[in-house]
This record gives C-alpha cells, structure tokens and sequence, in this order.
C-alpha cells in the first residue's frame, strides 16, 4: 500500500488520508478521520500536509474557526 511519495530530500508527498508531523519527520500517519487530511506536501510550513476546511493540527483532529463558521 502506498502511502506517500518521495519527491527527493525530504520532499515527501503524502496520499490524501495520511498525515506527518514535520518538514524532516519520515514517519507517516493514517489520519484517524480520512476525511480530514488531504495529504500533499505544503513547503516551508511547520506542518506540511494540508488539513481539509474545518480542520487543523495533529492528524488533523482539531476543529477550527473558518469564515466564522465554527466546524465540528
């Protein structure tokens, strides 16, 4: 099962579902919502997978504030 792809260095591009922590962790997550993770690779961020609206931080399990629409 493929769960990310290496775009070289530490360039890795995560599949829609999975998660990782940091621009230089190798370890990767299955979100536990797949639903909330779209995956990818965002560069020069803290967290380089991108989180669907609604949604934030580890995992992608906290909730978040957008257009002052509060997401649960």
């Amino acid at each position: 099962m493929k769960n990310a792809e290496c775009q070289g260095g530490l360039s890795i591009v995560v599949d829609e579902g999975f998660w990782r922590a940091s621009n230089t962790s190798e370890n990767i997550y299955q979100c536990l919502s797949r639903s909330s993770c779209h995956g990818g690779y965002v560069e020069n961020s803290l967290i380089p997978v991108e989180c669907k609206e609604g949604y934030t931080g580890p995992l992608c399990q906290v909730c978040t504030f957008y257009e002052e629409e509060k997401y649960m």
